[in-house]
């Protein structure tokens, strides 16, 4: 897989949970069963160590097995992108050889966390990756989970960095995403995508490159379909497989969303459901009305 800043992403790039086993080991089997899973329903790329698959949590000696497992796993079909989800410049840098040396084809960075990171420690942040990194970049903007969000005027300036290529916004909110699709006129072959799984439609529509959806782990085909349906201007397929994805989005309300997502995952055979750090607190009741969930989704993920 090509790893230079001509990279090109498009279509759905999950954003891959962490099969674990029982007692929080990367489970190697489960992670290739769901690799299978994500490339034989067409997606276009695989992203490990992001907020799904608990990247920030993971210890090192978890995400090199992790990365390692991955890449062999996909075999250079579609790219690989990895997380660099640090807190902070320095320690970015320093897992920067880990990932290029596992054979990744670009790495995820954030916004600087934990302290405030305003629009000039941002842009020093983004500056001195794409300096530093032999791979592409992409961005993340997060502020759900970084508490620092990137404004449009900063990615706007973090395009003059020739490595940066593409975007992943899951902030939810649709004026800066639109925003964040017209920065395309200053380097057109920058790519924006969306990450919040109910705006995935309407980004679409309104010109995203392509979806990160954490259930894209459960219902790869149906993000694919729906991509497939908003190119064809199929609007009454893309409103259905929407109205059938936000439905599946509601299994992220019987626990902290994490722990839900991930026992939905280990009905379908990645994993075991365990997670790095979260108590799981799933009743009788939600564990049965997730297993419903992904039962009537099915269809649309096979």
């Amino acid at each position: 897989m090509n790893s230079d800043s001509k990279l090109t992403l498009s279509g759905v790039i999950p954003p891959m949970i962490t099969p674990l086993t029982p007692d929080g080991q990367i489970d190697g089997e489960g992670v290739d069963r769901l690799v299978h899973h994500l490339l034989v329903n067409g997606c276009g790329g695989v992203f490990v160590l992001g907020s799904s698959g608990e990247g920030p949590w993971l210890s090192a000696a978890q995400r090199e097995t992790l990365i390692g497992r991955t890449v062999q796993a996909v075999a250079g079909r579609v790219p690989v992108l990895v997380g660099a989800l640090e807190p902070s410049t320095v320690r970015t840098l320093e897992v920067l050889p880990m990932i290029e040396d596992l054979g990744a084809d670009a790495v995820v960075v954030a916004s600087p966390y934990y302290f405030g990171a305003d629009e000039s420690a941002q842009l020093w942040h983004f500056e001195r990756v794409a300096q530093a990194s032999k791979l592409p970049v992409v961005l993340y903007n997060i502020p759900p989970t970084t508490h620092n969000p990137v404004a449009v005027r900063t990615i706007q300036q973090a395009l003059q960095f020739d490595p940066i290529i593409a975007l992943k916004d899951s902030a939810g909110n649709m004026d800066d995403f639109k925003a964040f699709l017209a920065l395309r006129e200053q380097r057109p072959e920058f790519r924006v995508f969306q990450g919040a799984e109910k705006l995935s439609n309407e980004s679409l529509l309104a010109g995203a490159d392509g979806l990160v959806p954490g259930l894209g782990n459960l219902v790869p085909k149906g993000f694919v379909q729906l991509v497939e349906a908003v190119r064809a201007g199929n609007e009454a397929e893309a409103r259905a497989i929407q109205a059938q994805i936000d439905e599946l989005w509601t299994l992220h309300g019987y626990d902290y969303w994490l722990p839900c997502l991930k026992y939905a995952a280990s009905l379908c055979g990645f994993g075991s459901g365990a997670t790095i750090g979260h108590r799981v607190h799933l009743t009788d009741e939600g564990r049965a009305a997730i297993q419903s969930l992904v039962n009537a989704a099915a269809p649309v993920g096979d």
